[in-house]
Protein backbone atom coordinates (compact mmCIF):
# COMPACT_ATOMS: atom_id res chain seq x y z
CA UNK A 1 0.00 0.00 0.00
CA UNK A 2 3.14 2.09 0.67
CA UNK A 3 3.39 2.95 -3.32
CA UNK A 4 -0.22 4.24 -3.79
CA UNK A 5 -0.70 7.90 -4.06
CA UNK A 6 -3.17 9.76 -1.77
CA UNK A 7 -4.10 12.63 -4.65
CA UNK A 8 -4.32 10.18 -7.48
CA UNK A 9 -5.59 6.47 -5.25
CA UNK A 10 -6.86 7.61 -1.89
CA UNK A 11 -10.96 9.22 -2.99
CA UNK A 12 -12.40 6.34 -5.31
CA UNK A 13 -16.37 6.00 -6.53
CA UNK A 14 -17.67 2.37 -6.05
CA UNK A 15 -20.29 1.95 -8.56
CA UNK A 16 -21.75 -1.58 -9.99
CA UNK A 17 -18.85 -3.39 -10.83
CA UNK A 18 -16.13 -0.40 -9.87
CA UNK A 19 -13.85 -1.14 -7.30
CA UNK A 20 -10.76 1.32 -7.68
CA UNK A 21 -9.51 1.03 -4.26
CA UNK A 22 -9.58 -2.65 -3.92
CA UNK A 23 -11.82 -2.73 -0.79
CA UNK A 24 -12.97 -5.83 -0.28
CA UNK A 25 -15.27 -4.80 3.20
CA UNK A 26 -16.21 -1.62 4.63
CA UNK A 27 -16.52 -1.55 8.10
CA UNK A 28 -17.42 0.97 10.60
CA UNK A 29 -14.72 3.48 10.31
CA UNK A 30 -12.37 1.17 8.66
CA UNK A 31 -12.15 -0.99 4.80
CA UNK A 32 -10.30 -4.00 4.47
CA UNK A 33 -7.61 -4.25 1.56
CA UNK A 34 -5.90 -6.83 1.11
CA UNK A 35 -4.50 -8.89 3.94
CA UNK A 36 -4.81 -4.93 5.81
CA UNK A 37 -7.31 -3.04 7.65
CA UNK A 38 -6.92 0.83 7.04
CA UNK A 39 -8.38 4.06 8.77
CA UNK A 40 -11.66 5.58 7.15
CA UNK A 41 -11.03 9.44 6.93
CA UNK A 42 -14.22 9.71 4.16
CA UNK A 43 -16.94 7.47 3.64
CA UNK A 44 -20.12 9.21 2.51
CA UNK A 45 -22.98 7.81 0.64
CA UNK A 46 -24.39 10.14 -2.17
CA UNK A 47 -27.21 9.62 -4.69
CA UNK A 48 -25.03 11.19 -7.05
CA UNK A 49 -21.35 11.97 -8.85
CA UNK A 50 -21.30 15.29 -6.71
CA UNK A 51 -17.48 15.54 -4.81
CA UNK A 52 -16.97 15.04 -1.12
CA UNK A 53 -16.93 18.49 0.92
CA UNK A 54 -17.67 17.18 4.35
CA UNK A 55 -15.14 15.00 5.62
CA UNK A 56 -16.49 12.45 8.35
CA UNK A 57 -13.45 11.85 10.42
CA UNK A 58 -13.94 7.74 11.08
CA UNK A 59 -17.32 8.37 13.00
CA UNK A 60 -18.53 4.96 12.90
CA UNK A 61 -21.10 5.91 10.10
CA UNK A 62 -20.69 4.88 6.61
CA UNK A 63 -23.68 6.76 5.17
CA UNK A 64 -25.98 4.21 6.71
CA UNK A 65 -23.79 1.42 5.31
CA UNK A 66 -21.60 -0.13 7.84
CA UNK A 67 -21.13 -3.23 5.96
CA UNK A 68 -20.62 -4.01 2.36
CA UNK A 69 -19.39 -7.18 0.38
CA UNK A 70 -18.00 -5.66 -3.04
CA UNK A 71 -19.29 -9.28 -4.25
CA UNK A 72 -23.03 -7.81 -3.71
CA UNK A 73 -24.62 -7.18 -6.87
CA UNK A 74 -27.35 -5.31 -4.85
CA UNK A 75 -28.95 -1.91 -6.77
CA UNK A 76 -27.66 -0.27 -3.56
CA UNK A 77 -24.03 0.08 -5.02
CA UNK A 78 -25.08 0.67 -8.33
CA UNK A 79 -27.69 3.27 -7.73
CA UNK A 80 -25.77 5.29 -4.66
CA UNK A 81 -21.75 5.26 -5.39
CA UNK A 82 -19.88 5.31 -2.45
CA UNK A 83 -16.63 7.56 -1.97
CA UNK A 84 -14.06 6.28 -0.08
CA UNK A 85 -11.12 8.19 1.37
CA UNK A 86 -8.40 6.18 3.30
CA UNK A 87 -5.89 7.86 5.73
CA UNK A 88 -2.96 7.83 3.77
CA UNK A 89 -2.54 4.24 3.92
CA UNK A 90 -1.71 3.70 7.11
CA UNK A 91 -2.70 0.56 8.45
CA UNK A 92 -4.90 0.06 11.26
CA UNK A 93 -2.06 0.04 13.83
CA UNK A 94 -4.28 -1.15 17.19
CA UNK A 95 -5.43 -4.89 16.23
CA UNK A 96 -7.36 -5.39 19.88
CA UNK A 97 -7.58 -4.01 23.11
CA UNK A 98 -7.77 -6.20 26.33
CA UNK A 99 -9.03 -4.91 29.06
CA UNK A 100 -9.63 -6.10 32.65
CA UNK A 101 -12.85 -6.04 34.98
CA UNK A 102 -12.62 -5.07 38.35
CA UNK A 103 -11.97 -1.78 38.67
CA UNK A 104 -11.62 -1.21 35.13
CA UNK A 105 -14.93 -1.70 33.51
CA UNK A 106 -16.86 -1.36 36.79
CA UNK A 107 -17.11 -2.39 40.46
CA UNK A 108 -14.16 -1.68 43.20
CA UNK A 109 -11.13 -3.67 42.33
CA UNK A 110 -12.79 -6.49 44.57
CA UNK A 111 -14.26 -9.65 43.85
CA UNK A 112 -18.03 -9.10 42.62
CA UNK A 113 -20.46 -12.02 41.17
CA UNK A 114 -21.70 -11.22 37.04
CA UNK A 115 -24.81 -10.97 38.67
CA UNK A 116 -24.24 -8.25 40.80
CA UNK A 117 -22.18 -6.63 39.05
CA UNK A 118 -22.08 -2.29 37.25
CA UNK A 119 -20.52 -1.14 34.92
CA UNK A 120 -18.90 2.63 35.64
CA UNK A 121 -21.52 4.87 33.75
CA UNK A 122 -19.12 5.52 30.62
CA UNK A 123 -17.59 1.70 30.37
CA UNK A 124 -20.58 0.83 27.42
CA UNK A 125 -19.84 3.27 25.35
CA UNK A 126 -15.89 3.12 25.33
CA UNK A 127 -16.73 -0.28 24.71
CA UNK A 128 -19.06 0.69 21.77
CA UNK A 129 -15.92 3.63 20.44
CA UNK A 130 -13.57 0.56 20.28
CA UNK A 131 -16.04 -1.81 18.21
CA UNK A 132 -17.08 0.98 15.99
CA UNK A 133 -13.25 1.71 14.87
CA UNK A 134 -12.81 -2.00 14.06
CA UNK A 135 -10.79 -2.90 16.76
CA UNK A 136 -11.56 -6.24 18.23
CA UNK A 137 -12.05 -6.02 22.39
CA UNK A 138 -10.83 -8.91 24.54
CA UNK A 139 -12.02 -9.44 28.09
CA UNK A 140 -8.99 -10.47 30.49
CA UNK A 141 -9.34 -10.83 34.59
CA UNK A 142 -8.24 -13.16 37.23
CA UNK A 143 -10.79 -14.48 38.93
CA UNK A 144 -9.72 -16.63 41.42
CA UNK A 145 -12.68 -17.19 43.20
CA UNK A 146 -13.91 -19.54 40.17
CA UNK A 147 -11.64 -22.17 41.88
CA UNK A 148 -13.19 -21.46 45.40
CA UNK A 149 -16.97 -22.53 43.96
CA UNK A 150 -18.11 -18.84 44.51
CA UNK A 151 -18.69 -17.95 41.18
CA UNK A 152 -18.69 -20.24 37.95
CA UNK A 153 -16.73 -19.34 34.31
CA UNK A 154 -19.79 -19.64 32.50
CA UNK A 155 -21.33 -16.98 34.78
CA UNK A 156 -18.88 -14.41 33.54
CA UNK A 157 -18.30 -15.22 30.01
CA UNK A 158 -22.13 -14.76 29.73
CA UNK A 159 -21.61 -11.04 31.48
CA UNK A 160 -18.87 -10.63 28.55
CA UNK A 161 -20.79 -11.53 26.63
CA UNK A 162 -23.64 -9.26 27.35
CA UNK A 163 -21.13 -6.41 27.33
CA UNK A 164 -19.86 -6.98 23.51
CA UNK A 165 -16.76 -8.72 23.94
CA UNK A 166 -15.43 -10.74 21.16
CA UNK A 167 -13.94 -13.11 23.53
CA UNK A 168 -13.28 -13.21 27.35
CA UNK A 169 -10.26 -14.85 28.65
CA UNK A 170 -10.66 -16.09 32.30
CA UNK A 171 -8.09 -17.33 34.43
CA UNK A 172 -9.48 -19.62 37.58
CA UNK A 173 -6.74 -20.36 39.26
CA UNK A 174 -5.08 -18.96 43.04
CA UNK A 175 -1.56 -17.46 42.25
CA UNK A 176 0.02 -20.28 44.29
CA UNK A 177 -0.93 -22.41 41.75
CA UNK A 178 1.51 -20.61 39.25
CA UNK A 179 -0.07 -21.20 36.34
CA UNK A 180 0.54 -19.94 32.73
CA UNK A 181 -2.78 -17.65 32.25
CA UNK A 182 -2.68 -15.80 35.74
CA UNK A 183 -1.59 -11.91 35.55
CA UNK A 184 0.98 -10.75 36.00
CA UNK A 185 1.84 -14.05 33.55
CA UNK A 186 1.01 -13.18 30.00
CA UNK A 187 -0.77 -16.55 28.94
CA UNK A 188 -3.83 -15.48 28.58
CA UNK A 189 -2.34 -12.62 26.06
CA UNK A 190 -0.68 -15.39 23.93
CA UNK A 191 -3.75 -17.47 24.23
CA UNK A 192 -5.98 -14.95 22.75
CA UNK A 193 -2.92 -13.37 19.95
CA UNK A 194 -2.42 -17.66 18.88
CA UNK A 195 -6.19 -17.73 18.17
CA UNK A 196 -7.06 -14.24 17.01
CA UNK A 197 -3.80 -14.73 14.90
CA UNK A 198 -2.97 -11.04 16.38
CA UNK A 199 0.97 -9.57 16.51
CA UNK A 200 0.23 -8.58 20.46
CA UNK A 201 2.89 -5.35 19.92
CA UNK A 202 -0.31 -3.81 17.98
CA UNK A 203 -2.72 -4.53 20.61
CA UNK A 204 -3.27 -2.54 23.85
CA UNK A 205 -3.65 -3.42 27.21
CA UNK A 206 -6.28 -1.10 29.68
CA UNK A 207 -6.18 -2.00 33.28
CA UNK A 208 -5.98 -0.47 37.06
CA UNK A 209 -3.32 -2.54 38.84
CA UNK A 210 0.21 -1.90 37.89
CA UNK A 211 1.41 -5.21 39.18
CA UNK A 212 -1.00 -7.09 37.02
CA UNK A 213 -2.59 -5.56 33.96
CA UNK A 214 1.04 -3.70 33.17
CA UNK A 215 3.15 -5.97 33.96
CA UNK A 216 1.06 -8.83 31.60
CA UNK A 217 1.41 -6.07 28.29
CA UNK A 218 5.29 -5.48 29.28
CA UNK A 219 5.98 -9.32 29.10
CA UNK A 220 5.04 -9.54 25.39
CA UNK A 221 5.21 -5.94 24.42
CA UNK A 222 1.54 -4.25 24.04
CA UNK A 223 0.62 -0.75 24.68
CA UNK A 224 -0.31 0.19 28.22
CA UNK A 225 -2.99 2.09 29.55
CA UNK A 226 -3.64 2.54 33.52
CA UNK A 227 -7.02 3.85 34.49
CA UNK A 228 -7.50 5.47 37.87
CA UNK A 229 -10.76 3.78 38.82
CA UNK A 230 -10.36 1.07 40.68
CA UNK A 231 -6.51 0.35 42.28
CA UNK A 232 -5.26 2.59 39.50
CA UNK A 233 -4.73 5.70 42.01
CA UNK A 234 -2.92 3.18 44.80
CA UNK A 235 -1.25 1.33 41.86
CA UNK A 236 0.64 4.67 40.72
CA UNK A 237 1.24 5.62 44.58
CA UNK A 238 2.03 3.27 47.48
CA UNK A 239 2.52 0.21 44.99
CA UNK A 240 4.64 1.96 42.16
CA UNK A 241 7.36 0.51 43.66
CA UNK A 242 6.06 -3.27 42.48
CA UNK A 243 6.17 -2.64 38.63
CA UNK A 244 6.40 0.95 37.44
CA UNK A 245 10.03 0.71 36.54
CA UNK A 246 9.46 -2.64 34.19
CA UNK A 247 6.22 -1.55 32.80
CA UNK A 248 5.61 2.41 32.60
CA UNK A 249 2.02 2.99 31.65
CA UNK A 250 2.16 4.82 27.92
CA UNK A 251 -1.23 6.95 29.18
CA UNK A 252 -2.54 6.89 32.62
CA UNK A 253 -6.24 8.16 31.91
CA UNK A 254 -9.15 8.61 34.14
CA UNK A 255 -11.37 6.00 33.61
CA UNK A 256 -12.16 3.49 30.93
CA UNK A 257 -13.85 5.84 28.37
CA UNK A 258 -10.46 8.34 28.71
CA UNK A 259 -8.24 5.32 27.93
CA UNK A 260 -10.06 4.58 24.53
CA UNK A 261 -10.95 7.88 23.65
CA UNK A 262 -6.89 8.58 23.57
CA UNK A 263 -6.20 5.28 22.19
CA UNK A 264 -7.84 6.22 19.27
CA UNK A 265 -6.80 9.84 19.08
CA UNK A 266 -3.04 7.73 19.08
CA UNK A 267 -4.20 5.99 15.88
CA UNK A 268 -4.37 9.01 13.75
CA UNK A 269 -0.95 10.66 14.91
Amino acid sequence: MSNLNWQQDRIGCAKHGENPLGITELRSGSAVIGDSQYLLRYCVLLPSYSAINTPMEAAGIIGGLHYVDWQDNSDDLENYPIYVSVDGGIPLIIQAVFIDRDGTLGGHGHFIHPQDFELFPSSLAALQLLKGQGIKIFAFTNQHNISKGLATELEFQKEFDSYGFDAAYICPHEPEEECECHKPRPGMLRKAAAKHELDLTYCAVIGDVGSTDMLAAAAVGAKRILVETGWGKQSLEKYRHKWYEEASPDFIAKDLLDAVNWLISSIYK
